[in-house]
């Protein structure tokens, strides 16, 4: 008796074991969110020979609404990907408005593949306030041949600085000619945000004013 309660109680362990672990195979198959530092572990190490893509900006402007932002790989296998996923962690700024094969986290500093059936994933990004200075991006990409095992399949981690547009200001045109008597408004074509004083320098000429709040010269 005392056996066969012993093998029930085995045989009833393993069971649950095994049916622990099929959620978080169908996870990762549907996306897994903050694993852009950690990677894709459970398909081996990291292969530099797949590289990700991105069109995240160099710089990013606070007063821009939002940037469309497209996450991809190249290279990996030695025939052409067939499946992929990706996860992304962003510091600042929100995520929103992902495609149909994509996911973003309620936080809206997170996003992943929904499906494993393409390789690559658009969403939007909202940049944030200014004054907020660098953004860093973190990114895991997984290049899959769609076999339904981890044999074959490589990934890599890349991780970008995003740096605050500094704002900038121009005349246009760059020179004019004034005559004495007459009243000239010079208005500037100010780039970002974020600046509330201006100076000019050398100082103006006698008889024209610089306005430090607005940049205008009169």
């Amino acid at each position: 008796m005392g056996r066969k309660v012993r093998g029930s109680l085995v045989l009833l362990a393993s069971i649950i074991f095994v049916l622990l672990m099929v959620p978080e195979i169908e996870g990762n198959s549907s996306g897994r969110y903050n694993a852009a530092a950690s990677g894709c572990a459970c398909h081996g190490g990291s292969s530099t020979s797949v590289a990700v893509t991105h069109n995240f900006p160099t710089e990013y402007d606070s007063s821009i609404s939002s940037y469309n932002i497209t996450i991809g790989f190249s290279n990996g296998q030695s025939t052409s990907p067939t499946n992929g996923g990706f996860s992304l962690d962003i510091d600042k700024g929100t995520l929103f408005n992902p495609d149909s094969n994509t996911k973003i986290h309620s936080n809206g500093i997170t996003v992943t593949h929904q499906t494993s059936s393409t390789t690559s994933w658009d969403f939007q990004w909202i940049p944030p306030s200014s004054g907020s200075g660098d953004v860093t991006v973190d990114i895991s990409v997984l290049s899959a041949n769609g076999n339904g095992g981890n044999s074959g399949d490589a990934w890599n981690s890349f991780s970008l600085v995003v740096s605050e547009q500094a704002p900038s200001i121009s005349y246009s045109p760059n020179s004019y000619v004034l005559t004495k008597g007459s009243y000239t408004q010079i208005l500037p074509t100010i780039n970002g945000s974020g600046i509330n004083q201006w100076n000019i320098y050398p100082s103006l000429p006698s008889g024209m004013a610089f306005d430090s709040n607005t940049a205008e010269i009169n």
